[in-house]
């Protein structure tokens, strides 16, 4: 889940590109960034399932959000977390 996350989008998404095990999918609701953070996202991950809010809902339904479309994917797990959390690589790895 992001809302306007400035300089460190692309540190998160370099953590999440570089995980010791691939992701599956990585999916990130964007909570009605006004900072053109969709727009980067489309340039620069196409490989990234982005589902953008057009009103700010909160981070509790962004989140319910996420969950809605990832558990209708029938991940085998899944892993949420903010704008606020960089995933160290090696942290996957015992999964």
């Amino acid at each position: 889940m992001t809302r306007n996350p400035g300089g460190r989008l692309s540190e998160h998404m370099e953590a999440l590109l570089h995980q010791t095990r691939p992701l599956n999918e990585i999916i990130i609701i964007d909570n009605a960034s006004t900072d053109g953070t969709v727009d980067a996202l489309r340039r620069c991950c196409p490989q990234v399932t982005l589902l953008p809010l057009h009103t700010n809902t909160g981070l509790g339904a962004a989140y319910a959000s996420s969950l809605t479309y990832a558990v209708g994917r029938k991940h085998d797990w899944i892993w949420l977390f903010d704008q606020d959390s960089v995933p160290a690589p090696q942290l996957y790895r015992n999964c």
